[in-house]
């Protein structure tokens, strides 16, 4: 059997079979992305890691200053999921000995861009020459241990949100792979926004901050695999009763003969919003955090008993969109 008839949410599955379970890590193996573990008294050290291959994760006509600084966003958000503030950053580079030194300064000069953008600094690493370009970034953060928050803890009655809006990233990939027109203004706009991402760092330590959050990742995998994700997790039904995509995302997926919501759910991923869920006692104070930094948010869903992840019609979600080894499916 090869590893693009089984996927990489199975690999996961047989790795944590595998390797010994360290008694004191807090998130759990192959529960999270990311490992946490006291360091001292109820400080934790936060960890995660990430790895950007050009082939597979180098968009069409994008820079490698801002490959470079979204392999540095896609650490920064997870490790701002788990409620975590970075604390440093290991950077390993493998680059062909062929590619030009101007590309080699491009890379340095977008892993340092990000790091600094979110208050990290880049201490050290490895530089290979490799057959092909690939940046792996490891991020170390720090959280009181009461103030992470997992993956597991959503329960039935929790309410389920999203962090500001969605389908950016579904609709550039439109205009990249199947050549979408769209007026050049909002053609700048989304692409920018999947070019260079942001990480939601300020609100992944607001909600720690509050208590009220049972559980949250982000949705970079895409919207459908995630909310399959935290349903699978905690052994819980989700049911999504909306889906915040913006209007001027919305009118060019319709405009298309497309759904949006479903365009959303299975054709994006790469967005770094924080898919959370929330106490119900605990909404308002959720709700005045997030405004005093002036973040929106918006309540999509809710979980419920039972298994799966269903619109309110009733249609299921199913867990499809980016799996590497198996691509899209």
């Amino acid at each position: 059997m090869k590893l693009s008839d089984v996927g990489e949410r199975k690999l996961i599955e047989i790795i944590s079979s595998i390797l010994k379970q360290d008694p004191d890590e807090i998130l759990g193996l192959g529960i999270d992305d990311a490992a946490a573990k006291p360091v001292y008294r109820d400080l934790c050290i936060v960890m995660h890691t990430d790895v950007f291959v050009e082939s597979t994760d180098k968009l069409p006509n994008q820079s490698y200053r801002d490959l470079a600084w979204k392999a540095v966003i896609a650490n920064v958000s997870d490790i701002a999921a788990k409620g975590a503030k970075p604390y440093a950053i290991l950077s390993a580079v493998g680059i062909p000995g062929t590619y030009d030194l101007d590309i080699f300064k491009e890379l340095i000069i977008g892993l340092n861009d990000a790091s600094s953008e979110y208050g990290c600094y880049i201490v050290g690493g490895d530089l290979t020459s490799s057959r092909e370009l690939f940046i792996a970034i490891t991020i170390l953060g720090l959280a009181h241990r009461d103030r992470i928050i997992g993956r597991r803890g959503a329960k039935p009655g929790d309410i389920v949100c999203l962090t500001g809006e969605i389908g950016y990233t579904a609709l550039a990939y439109k205009i990249l792979f199947d050549g979408w027109y769209v007026n050049e203004d909002i053609r700048y706009k989304v692409l920018e926004r999947a070019y260079k991402p942001k990480a939601r760092l300020d609100e992944g330590l607001t909600l720690a901050s509050t208590g009220a959050i049972s559980s949250c990742m982000d949705v970079s995998d895409g919207l459908a695999i995630s909310l399959n994700t935290l349903a699978e997790i905690n052994r819980v039904s989700i049911i999504i009763d909306d889906i915040p995509v913006p209007m001027e995302v919305s009118s060019i997926i319709e405009g298309y003969g497309m759904d949006p919501k479903y365009t959303v759910l299975y054709e994006g991923g790469e967005e770094y919003e924080l898919l959370f869920t929330v106490k119900p006692s605990g909404l308002k104070l959720v709700e005045e955090a997030l405004s005093r930094i002036g973040s929106r948010f918006s309540i999509i869903g809710r979980v419920a008993e039972g298994c799966g992840v269903y619109l309110s019609s009733g249609v299921r979600i199913e867990a499809r969109g980016w799996q590497h080894f198996f691509r899209w499916r």
